[in-house]
């Protein structure tokens, strides 16, 4: 009779004692396509246009102004194919002025637009978390990117925010009362052209090395399919557990 009483009180003490450590409810990263993903017609597409950027990255950067900040460059985009606006980092003016945030603002000053909703917009590398969010309340359909975030400091040693654009994505869902996340990521777009020729290898040893060149500390296991083994896990799943235990253990006596 006791255990049961026991068990009864610590799954009552379970439930009380469990509670959200999050004001919000917990997201879980967007879905980012592929080239794989995509038909071969979005790929073309996709490919032509950050072709445009990855050109216009490279002159600027290594032949024409020789401008380092310039390899991260940005477009606006109609879905009809038709540039509206391009423009690169201009980190040399301020730290803020990536190329997203760049183009963003001046693409809205030239054309008195406030949202760009049905439009597209194109990076060369993967988005911060400062641009990715600047690109979802701007209300753009599409953001497309070359190389990511994790080459770019993995594997090119170069200084970011360890935040992928998706995770920021995904937190979308309060920009609007039907709790959707409505921007669509596409990754990794004619990276046989953005990581070698637009992005160097920085790392420390190549010959390469600038102001944003870092001893990048990445984990030598990564696999995007794996469970993430080392994350905490959360107040309720611990109380629940300890509540099924004490349960199982109880009807063995």
């Amino acid at each position: 009779m006791y255990k049961y009483i026991f068990a009864i009180l610590a799954v009552m003490f379970a439930v009380s004692s469990a509670c959200s450590n999050s004001p919000w409810k917990t997201a879980s990263p967007s879905v980012v396509k592929l080239p794989a993903d995509l038909s071969a017609a979005e790929l073309a597409f996709h490919e032509a246009k950050m072709m445009e950027i990855a050109q216009y990255a490279i002159n600027e950067t290594y032949h024409n102004n020789k401008i380092p900040n310039a390899i991260f460059t940005a477009s606006i985009v109609h879905p009809n194919g038709t540039t509206i606006c391009m423009d690169r980092n201009r980190g040399e003016d301020s730290s803020i002025r990536h190329g997203e945030t760049q183009v963003i603002l001046a693409c809205s000053e030239k054309f008195k637009k406030n949202t760009w909703k049905g439009y597209y917009l194109y990076t060369t590398g993967e988005s911060c978390p400062m641009c990715q969010a600047a690109i979802m309340w701007a209300g753009f359909d599409k953001v497309i990117y070359g190389t990511s975030v994790k080459t770019l400091y993995c594997e090119l040693c170069m200084s970011q925010i360890l935040v992928e654009s998706n995770f920021i994505n995904g937190y979308g869902y309060g920009l609007n009362d039907a709790g959707n996340v409505t921007l669509e990521i596409i990754g990794e777009v004619l990276t046989n052209v953005t990581t070698p020729q637009v992005f160097r290898n920085w790392c420390p040893g190549q010959g390469n090395e600038t102001f944003w060149t870092i001893h990048p500390k990445c984990n030598s296991d990564y696999s995007p399919s794996c469970v993430n083994g080392s994350s905490i896990l959360s107040t309720n799943f611990v109380f629940t557990f300890v509540a099924i235990m004490v349960i199982a253990i109880s009807m063995l006596f």
